[in-house]
Formats: C-alpha cells, structure tokens, sequence
C-alpha cells in the first residue's frame, strides 16, 4: 500500500505540471493550445491532445475540477484545429504546416483513449475524419506508412520505424471501432518483424530513398515505442477477442463534473 501511494504521489505531481506550468495559449472563446513546455508559445496540436488525455484522467482520479477545465479547453482546441479533409497541422504556426505520421497518431489515439470514457459524438467524428485521412495519406499503396502527407522540406526518409510503432498502437487502441484498422495494425507489426527486425533483435532505426537503413539501435527512436507497439498488439488480442477499444473506465466513487460541450 505504501508502495502503491507513491505512484500516486509521482502521477499527481506529473499532472500538477502538465497543469500548472506548461502554457495556455487561447485560440477562441473556450478553446485553449498547449504549449510543448514552459517556455514555448506554440499551438501544438499533438501536445495539446496528449495534455488533454492527461487532464482528465487526473481530474477523476484526483478530483480536480480545474484539471477537467484545462482539458475541455484543450480538447476543444484539438476538435477545432482539424481540417475539414481530417487532418491535422502539426502546430498552427505557418512555419510548421506539416501533416506527418507520427503526430496524427499522437493526436488519434489521445482522442481514442479519452472517448472511451466521455463517448462524446463529436470525439468519435473527429476520429473517424482523421483516420481516414490517415489511410488514405499517411499509408502508401504498399501498405507501409509515409512520412509525411504535407512535407516541410524534401525529405530523405522513405521509411521510419517511429511511424510503424504508433500506427501499430492506434490500430491496436481501435479494435473493432473502425473497421480494418486492427487489420492494418497486425499488417504493419507483420512488416516490421519480417522486413526491419535485425538478427540481434533490435529493429532498423529508418530506411532512406535508395534502400539503405539507418541500424543504430536509439532507445527513444524508436525501439522502446516498437516493443510497446507490439505489446499493444499482444494484448489486444488476448482482451475480448481483440475488442478491446472503447471500453468504460471506472473511477469508483469520484463524480467531478464531466467534459462538457462535446455534442
């Protein structure tokens, strides 16, 4: 017990940051950006979506009605960012109009997540319009994910492993919600053993136009996201037979008030 308080400890203090030091930008009457730290201005979408996700599991699980605030804004600033074709902008600077892979899996699977408890009609239209955008963008004809759908810049990269592990985990957080993503998931997973898991284990960092392979096996980029992926993966068939998206999650006896305004 003592050792489960201390988890507590650290995950409340985790949120107490994501609350209380990284910025709110306003971007609309009850819409608010997240900065990516305490010292940037930017309107990052992913990191707003990843703030918004945070916010409200801790807001239950602390009972903090100012957490669940910060996240309906910051969840209404992600719903409001996405572009009518369901993408998304990496951050609503001009300089940084890119739409990548890894980013709107960021921005999916936080929506995923938290919609499995709010189960609001407009997170799930939101999720819906991005993936699609998604699978008809940011995965090429081959069935490998691409990069980018709006490059910034010419890019070298023909392939990085970064996007098959979050697309793997998107896939795996979706189930049966939006029919073949689970496919795609366990497809992508398939490729990367067969094609980019090297014989020590580890799997290729990226692979550049012309087939040569980045192979410095980098803990953060990507192999602890890979293992995670296909972790996801694992579990997701083990759990109802692979349905294991959209599933209620109980917070006991808290009953702060919920995210309101989605519908």
């Amino acid at each position: 017990m003592k050792e489960h308080q201390k988890y507590l400890e650290w995950l409340e203090g985790i949120a107490e940051f994501v609350h209380g030091d990284l910025k709110d930008i306003p971007t609309g009457s009850d819409s608010t950006a997240r900065s990516s730290s305490p010292f940037d201005e930017r309107r990052v979408v992913n990191a707003s979506a990843y703030r918004a996700f945070v916010l409200f599991e801790a807001g239950h699980r602390f009972l903090r009605q100012d957490y669940l605030d910060t996240d309906n804004r910051n969840l209404n600033f992600v719903l409001e960012s996405q572009q009518d074709d369901g993408s998304w902008f990496y951050a609503m600077e001009s300089r940084e109009s890119f739409i990548d892979n890894f980013h709107t899996c960021f921005n999916l699977k936080n929506l995923v997540k938290l919609n499995s408890m709010v189960c609001s009609g407009r997170v799930t239209s939101a999720i819906r319009k991005g993936y699609d955008y998604y699978r008809r963008n940011l995965i090429d004809v081959a069935g490998n994910p691409k990069p980018f759908a709006v490059e910034p810049r010419f890019q070298v990269t023909k392939l990085e492993m970064y996007d098959f592990a979050e697309g793997i985990t998107l896939g795996s957080l979706l189930g049966v919600e939006i029919p073949g993503s689970g496919d795609l998931a366990r497809s992508l997973a398939d490729k990367l053993i067969t094609q980019h898991q090297l014989p020590a284990g580890y799997f290729v960092t990226r692979v550049f136009r012309g087939g040569i392979r980045h192979c410095f096996p980098f803990l953060r980029w990507p192999q602890a996201q890979l293992l995670l992926a296909l972790t996801h993966l694992i579990r997701c068939g083990r759990e109802d037979g692979g349905q294991a998206a959209g599933k209620q999650t109980s917070y006991g006896n808290a009953q702060p008030q919920l995210v309101t305004g989605l519908d």
